[in-house]
């Protein structure tokens, strides 16, 4: 039961592996076209789910394993090269945000003054959880802005 589990690990960092990958090529360009961008935010949410369906996995990994130690590595070194690539990951897409010209401003995106995006976590009828993204409307009843 264990090796299936660890098997079913190793395709996970492989997956890591993949998404690192691509930015690597990514970050070869001086900026990001507006497609590259809709084409990392779509990856970077894929890669985001990754990480609870891992620990899932890896919890279940030590629960079994004899050899407490050598999980507990396995699950350090993939947690430090996700967050790394998660980080890297925000980080272009904030990048590419500003040079397309959209604030952000205390983790909301803003296209104009009259409306504000946040991307949020939902969960459709069927269980799976995605992330959408919200418009929110800042006027105010008087069409005043409110901040």
């Amino acid at each position: 039961m264990a090796e299936k589990l660890i098997k079913k690990r190793s395709s996970m960092k492989a997956k890591l592996t993949n998404f690192n990958n691509y930015l690597d090529n990514l970050s070869k360009t001086n900026s990001l076209s507006k497609l590259q961008r809709i084409e990392l935010e779509g990856r970077y949410s894929k890669f985001d789910a990754l990480y609870e369906v891992f620990d899932e996995l890896q919890t279940e990994i030590e629960l079994l394993s004899d050899e407490t130690d050598e999980a507990y590595s396995a699950r350090t070194q993939f947690e430090e090269l996700y967050h790394s690539l998660a980080a890297r990951a925000r980080g272009m897409l904030a990048d590419a945000a500003t040079a397309e010209g959209i604030r952000e401003s205390a983790g909301f995106v803003t296209g104009s003054e009259d409306s504000v995006s946040a991307m949020v976590r939902v969960v459709s009828s069927d269980g799976e959880k995605h992330e959408a993204r919200m418009l929110l409307d800042n006027e105010d009843k008087m069409g005043c802005s409110v901040w």
